[in-house]
């Protein structure tokens, strides 16, 4: 698994090269996450407050078999992130 990791500093810079769409730097786009995967889940929430999004880009988690909210922290502030079976 190859995992890459950021500096704040690097984002603007990195939407500028186009490795990552402006649309979701700038806070439009958002993402649900297929099984519930803590760690990458967070780290994209962490990517999110380090650049300065207002709102997190994770919509929701798609996980069979499970309903409910699962609690994740953007910032310092925990938040609860919407999980749907389907």
């Amino acid at each position: 698994m190859n995992m890459y990791f950021i500096q704040l500093e690097q984002c603007d810079s990195i939407v500028k090269t186009g490795l990552i769409s402006a649309s979701v730097h700038h806070g439009y786009g958002t993402a649900l996450f297929y099984n519930y995967k803590q760690l990458p889940i967070q780290r994209m929430l962490d990517f999110d407050f380090l650049c300065g999004r207002e709102k997190p880009s994770v919509a929701g988690i798609i996980n069979p078999g499970a309903e409910g909210f699962q609690n994740l922290f953007f910032g310092q502030e925990e938040i609860p992130i919407p999980v749907h079976s389907a």
